[in-house]
């Protein structure tokens, strides 16, 4: 197996794993210990103690993140053509 490397070392070093931390603190080590090149994500696991198999249990929910999903939002748009009153070709004419 392949060992850790030194950054690794030093992030495992800043933290007590044996201890559990509330939200606050843990978003404040996180943050402190992001030293990445790049967007780093946190995976957060909770157990709420529900039966997922009883439909009266279920947990849904949903996020707004920050910046959207990163997709662009492209807009088409159609303009109906409609004939105006009184010209030749029009349905509806004045005065029927």
């Amino acid at each position: 197996m392949r060992a850790h490397g030194k950054r690794f070392k030093n992030l495992v070093a800043a933290f007590d794993q044996e201890r559990l931390y509330d939200a606050a603190e843990a978003t404040q080590i996180v943050k402190r210990n992001a030293t990445a090149k790049f967007n780093e994500t946190v995976e957060i696991h909770i157990k709420l103690g529900v039966d997922p198999k009883k439909s009266d249990q279920n947990v849904r929910g949903t996020v707004n993140l920050p910046h959207g999903t990163g997709r662009v939002v492209r807009r088409h748009r159609v303009r109906a053509r409609r004939r105006r009153e009184g010209r030749p070709g029009s349905r509806r004419r004045r005065g029927r």
